[in-house]
């Protein structure tokens, strides 16, 4: 495939992916259609938000061992920024079971679960499992909002981290009512929100760290 008409594809599958109203099984579709050229694509057109996903991590979660769950997964490209630094206890959970099976492929993961994030527990995680949950580019029309913090919270231990990078035009996915009602409770701690230029294709992004309190 040309140049122009690989573009012009990832132009379409952006477009689709991210439509109002699209349903959990047309998204699923089009990520498994799309996980064999998925990261050659993103990191093409300059997908830097899994780089500041891991070194926002990094800052607050120091122990190499650490259990963290990258949420919305993919083919595993922040799982590969968390290797090169040496993390080694990464589970996996996404939608797409062709996107898992790339990511497995590459030995990035101890588990990986195909399932929907949302508020619903996810199966076979206890309370506090995790030490970390880290999620990147997953706040966007049609995927996630701010309703899976009530399951992250449950999974991530007190004094654990959740770590999300989200392009500016969807802080409004992250910062809602569920989200605005656990900082009031005292459930969690925004302890920075970091301004990324590069985030995607030039355009910027926000990293949120934030600390698990009870």
């Amino acid at each position: 495939m040309a140049d122009t008409d690989r573009k012009e594809d990832i132009q379409r599958k952006l477009h689709d992916v991210y439509r109002p109203g699209i349903t959990t099984d047309q998204m699923k579709t089009v990520y498994d259609e799309w996980s064999p050229h998925y990261d050659k694509d993103l990191i093409a057109n300059k997908y830097n938000g899994p780089k500041h996903s891991v070194k926002a991590l990094s800052k607050v979660v120091t122990d190499k061992h650490a259990r963290i769950l990258d949420c919305g997964c993919g083919t595993g490209l922040v799982a590969q920024e968390l290797q090169l630094l040496g993390y080694n206890n990464i589970d996996g959970v996404d939608m797409s079971e062709e996107s898992l099976a790339i990511a497995n492929a590459k030995g990035l993961y101890v588990t990986t679960m195909a399932a929907k994030l949302g508020p619903e527990p996810l199966d076979g995680v206890k309370d506090g499992d995790y030490d970390a949950v880290i999620g990147c580019g997953i706040f966007v029309t049609g995927h996630l909002n701010d309703s899976c913090l009530l399951e992250w919270t449950r999974i991530v231990k007190p004094g654990g981290y959740i770590c999300l990078t989200v392009n500016k035009d969807y802080t409004y996915l992250l910062e809602g009512d569920t989200y605005k009602t656990l900082i009031d409770n005292k459930r969690i701690e925004l302890k920075e929100k970091t301004e990324i230029p590069d985030y995607f294709r030039d355009g910027g992004g926000y990293v949120y760290t934030i600390k698990t309190l009870a």
